[in-house]
């Protein structure tokens, strides 16, 4: 792999846990507040599986319809992401790929952070 390509994978990894890392302060914001992993340097194989349940336990979740659309689309936005992420990097690294990675890694951030200030404007 070429020194571009191992550069951007290194970006879009940071990007997915800057947004793994909101999703954990909004789980944590919840009513019925979730846990996800965050003890040292959390892998994906971790990750992952905890994320989907939370996207299982939105449903259970005491929230407005938008809330929890909110909370639903940024786990499958970021799921997404990682799952293209291990297609580029395990397998073969292409530019839709990247591009998906990235679109995917917006609508996550942007649902989340429309969550997490909701949730911290609703506790005041």
């Amino acid at each position: 792999m070429a020194d571009r390509e191992e550069e951007m994978l290194r970006v879009l990894a940071l990007g997915i846990s800057q947004v793994y890392s909101i999703l954990v302060d909004v789980c944590g914001l919840l009513p019925s507040p979730l846990r996800l992993p965050v003890e040292g340097r959390i892998s994906s194989r971790e990750a992952v599986p905890a994320v989907i349940r939370v996207d299982e336990l939105a449903t259970d979740q005491p929230l407005g319809e938008m809330q929890a659309a909110q909370l639903h689309t940024g786990c499958i936005h970021w799921l997404a992401a990682v799952d293209l992420y291990m297609l580029c990097s395990e397998h073969e690294y292409r530019f839709n790929r990247i591009e998906g990675i990235s679109a995917n890694l917006l609508y996550a951030e942007e649902a989340l952070t429309r969550l997490h200030l909701w949730l911290l404007s609703s506790r005041n």
